[in-house]
């Protein structure tokens, strides 16, 4: 399968899960709006659709290129080829706290609002 690793599939996996569960709630507050024709999810789903195409996109450089070093990526050395290292569990669980995160949010959004829930949600991201 190309170039792609364990890694990639889960990665995949996690992002369009992301996508699926998020356009499943967005069916919780599909109301009609008078003064825009697509209604209040709108937008939100405009949003999925981009972080789908992206999630694509990336599948497909990885299935090409596998987790080649680029050259000139900012921020980055070139001699920094280490890779990372999935044995500790404290990357791990940063790993799983960041997947995680916009799950709690869409199960914490309903009973807290998004007025009060979006702020948190972002400060921890």
């Amino acid at each position: 399968m190309g170039q792609l690793t364990k890694a990639h599939l889960v990665e995949g996996a996690a992002w369009s899960l992301i996508v699926v569960v998020f356009f499943g709630y967005s069916f919780e507050f599909n109301q009609s709006i008078e003064i825009y024709k697509f209604g209040a999810t709108g937008w939100p789903r405009v949003i999925l659709l981009l972080l789908l195409l992206v999630t694509a996109g990336n599948f497909y450089y990885q299935f090409r290129h596998g987790s080649a070093i680029q050259k000139g990526r900012v921020g980055i050395a070139e001699t920094d080829e280490s890779e990372t290292d999935y044995s500790d569990p404290a990357t791990l669980l940063k790993v799983a706290g960041v997947l995680l995160t916009p799950f709690i949010f869409a199960y914490l959004l309903k009973p807290v609002g998004m007025y009060s829930g979006a702020p948190v949600f972002i400060a921890l991201v």
